[in-house]
C-alpha cells in the first residue's frame, strides 16, 4: 500500500460520500415524510442539545448521539434526522460547530455540481423519477445551506463564490444544448407535479427554472458574444 493510499480518510469527500449512502439507509424517519407531524419538522439532530457533530468531510451533514435516553445514542445519525427525545440545542443549529464560511461554501459548491452531473446523466438516461429526487435535494441543499448561512449570521452581505469564467467555445456545445432540452422537459414535468402538490409557483419546478435560464443565457451569448444580454423578458 502506499503512502498515499494509506492517508487517512476523514477529509475524503468521496469516501465521505459512500459512508453517506451506507448510513443513510438507518435514518430514522424522513424530514419529507407526510406523515410527520409540525414537530417532527424542526426537532431534527442538528437542532439536538446531544448532537455531537462529526469532523472532516462529514461536518456538514452527520454526528453522533450521545443522549442515553436515546435508542441511537453512540451512533452516527444524519442531521436532519431525529427521534422521540429530542431536546432543543439553546445555541441553535449544529451547537456552535466551528466552520468557515470559505469551508462551508466550498462543500456545497462540489455537492451541488457533483448532484448536477448526476441529474444531467439521469436526464440523458431518461429516469426522471432519480431526476426528481435530485433535484428536491438540491433545493433542500441550497435551504440548508441557506439556514446554516444564516444562523451564523453571515447571510446577506456575502455572496457565494463566484464560478469559474466558461471559455467562449464551451458555452454553446452539444451537451449543452442536450441538457438545455432536459431541462426543458423537466420544468414542464415539475410544473405538473408542483401542481398536483400545490406547490407552484414555489416547488421544484422553480429551482429548474433558475438552473435552465443559466444554461439558456450561456446559449444566447455563445449566439451573440458582442452584446450584452440583460435578464429574460427584457427588464431593465
Amino acid at each position: 500500500m502506499s503512502h498515499r493510499e494509506s492517508r487517512s480518510l476523514a477529509h475524503n469527500e468521496k469516501h465521505s460520500d459512500r459512508c453517506h449512502d451506507r448510513w443513510i439507509k438507518s435514518r430514522n424517519r424522513r424530514s419529507n415524510d407526510p406523515s410527520n407531524d409540525n414537530e417532527a419538522s424542526w426537532k431534527q439532530c442538528g437542532g439536538c442539545r446531544y448532537y455531537v457533530r462529526l469532523t472532516g468531510a462529514f461536518i456538514l451533514d452527520w454526528g453522533v448521539c450521545s443522549n442515553p435516553a436515546s435508542r441511537f445514542d453512540a451512533r452516527a445519525r444524519f442531521e436532519h434526522d431525529g427521534c422521540e427525545v429530542f431536546a432543543e440545542a439553546s445555541d441553535g443549529w449544529g451547537n456552535g460547530y466551528p466552520v468557515r464560511r470559505e469551508q462551508a461554501w466550498a462543500w456545497f459548491c462540489k455537492r451541488t455540481v457533483s448532484a448536477l452531473t448526476s441529474l444531467q446523466q439521469a436526464m440523458k438516461m431518461g429516469d426522471h423519477a432519480r431526476a426528481m429526487g435530485l433535484v428536491t435535494y438540491l433545493q433542500r441543499a441550497a435551504r440548508t445551506m441557506e439556514l446554516r448561512m444564516s444562523r451564523l449570521g453571515e447571510l446577506g452581505d456575502i455572496p457565494p463564490p463566484p464560478l469559474p469564467e466558461v471559455p467562449a467555445e464551451l458555452l454553446d456545445t452539444h451537451s449543452t444544448r442536450v441538457l438545455a432540452d432536459e431541462l426543458r422537459r423537466a420544468y414542464t414535468t415539475a410544473v405538473a407535479v408542483d401542481r398536483e402538490r400545490n406547490w407552484y409557483p414555489n416547488g421544484i419546478a422553480e429551482t429548474i427554472g433558475d438552473i435552465l435560464a443559466l444554461v439558456e443565457l450561456d446559449l444566447q451569448a455563445a449566439a451573440s458574444p458582442n452584446e450584452d444580454i440583460g435578464p429574460p423578458g427584457g427588464e431593465p
